[in-house]
């Protein structure tokens, strides 16, 4: 992934995707909103491959 916001060093899309420990020793659930954001681009990518398989 890429990400440009990073705030001490850290890349906030990954911490939010995966999860981070907090400063007081907690702990916050990552929540996977990357995958499904980019699923329909993958979609699409595969029935466009598959389109042109079957045209050859």
């Amino acid at each position: 992934f890429h990400n440009s916001n990073i705030q001490n060093g850290v890349p906030i899309a990954i911490i939010l995707q995966y999860g981070h420990g907090t400063g007081t020793g907690g702990w916050v659930e990552g929540r996977d909103y990357i995958n499904p954001a980019i699923q329909p681009i993958f979609d699409q990518i595969a029935n466009d491959a598959w389109k042109e398989v079957k045209r050859l």
